[in-house]
């Protein structure tokens, strides 16, 4: 896995060459300003390393306040005394500073500047207080903005002394170098020039002389690190992939949810058509029951017509049986009427020997014949 490297000028990436081999190492820095943004010790931090951040900027202290709570994070600044000093802080920049001269130059140049007063301790003090009894200090980064010099003088360099030094040594924003001001109090002191990268110079304990060799080179390709902008690319592309999979999961998903909402469909729609076909057929079934019925309806009304005909048929034909029936009783009384009155008449009487003498004529003419 690369080395991930968050520092200015890869301070971290030179110091992490030399000091890989050390776990949970301790280191001190002295003007910290950000704990992500050119800080040379995040590196380390995710590494299990832990430390003592000097920052007097309110901002950017609470930022430390909050990125690294296990370390030990002070908003004071360092000097050759303990007191109160006025700091001259500008908002969103590294260049807060001590150093009345730079702030003078500041000022001529229209940067606003924020005067605060704040407590002024030494390295000596800071060191006795808070780093653990038997610790190491395994690297001391100064930045301070000009103030490198009282920095320095404040420190008991024989009972506090730190394996490497990293130390800004041109004078701010510029490439004007100004250790010439303190690097004899750093020599004297046992420490041996290891590197020069441009903006800081590095020193070694005497005691601790074997890891001059790691400062031979400025990092190179074999350091293999990557630059924390390049990480966070790394990242977002990781976080773009990770996303793009998880989309390509999702629309995989959604794909094969469609397909079985398609065959679904499908099946409602041969469901649809069926039942269109057999409401169809209904349709057709019905309008030709409709039909029949209408028919039997009109049959049936032609029947009752029929029927209705055929009754004042039969009640005239029985009116007129009634009729002829009538008549007829009326003829036969009159013909009997008529019977009764010629046998009560006298002519009926006084026909009678004759019709009884024509009685026998048949039975005489009948035996002539024989």
């Amino acid at each position: 896995m690369s080395f991930v490297s968050y520092a200015q000028n890869y301070e971290d990436v030179m110091l992490w060459r030399a000091l890989r081999h050390v776990e949970n190492g301790f280191y001190i820095d002295v003007g910290a300003w950000s704990p992500d943004l050119d800080s040379v010790t995040r590196a380390f931090s995710e590494s299990g390393w832990r430390g003592i951040n000097i920052e007097p900027n309110p901002h950017y202290f609470d930022q430390l306040v909050a990125r690294r709570p296990t370390d030990i994070n002070l908003k004071i600044a360092v000097g050759d005394h303990i007191g109160v000093v006025t700091m001259n802080f500008i908002s969103d920049s590294g260049l807060s500073t001590a150093d009345e001269s730079f702030a003078r130059e500041y000022r001529a140049k229209g940067l606003d500047l924020n005067e605060e007063s704040v407590e002024l301790s030494t390295l000596s003090a800071i060191c006795a207080e808070h780093v653990p009894q038997g610790s190491d200090i395994h690297f001391l980064k100064v930045d301070v903005e000009g103030f490198e010099r009282a920095v320095l003088e404040g420190n008991d360099w024989n009972r506090f002394r730190p394996w490497i030094l990293v130390i800004e040594a041109t004078l701010p924003n510029s490439q004007v170098e100004c250790h010439e001001e303190w690097e004899g109090l750093i020599t004297s002191a046992g420490y041996l020039f290891a590197y020069a990268d441009g903006l800081n110079r590095y020193y070694v304990a005497q005691e601790h002389h074997d890891l001059v060799n790691a400062f031979k080179f400025p990092p190179n390709v074999f350091d293999q690190f990557i630059t924390a902008n390049l990480s966070s690319t790394l990242q977002k592309l990781e976080q773009s992939e990770a996303a793009l999979s998880s989309a390509r999961l999702q629309t995989d998903a959604e794909h094969k949810k469609l397909g079985q909402v398609e065959a679904e469909l499908r099946s409602a729609t041969q469901r649809a058509e069926a039942g269109e076909h057999r409401a169809a057929e209904l349709q057709r079934r019905f309008e030709s029951e409709e039909r029949l019925l209408h028919e039997s309806q009109k049959r049936v009304e032609d029947l009752e017509q029929r029927m209705i005909v055929a009754r004042q048929r039969e009640q005239d034909l029985a009116t007129e049986a009634n009729q002829r029936a009538a008549f007829a009783a009326q003829r036969y009384e009159a013909i009997l009427q008529q019977n009764e009155a010629i046998l009560k008449s006298t002519s009926w009487r006084l026909t009678a020997p004759l019709r009884g003498f024509a009685v026998h004529i048949p039975k005489v003419l009948r035996g002539r014949s024989h």
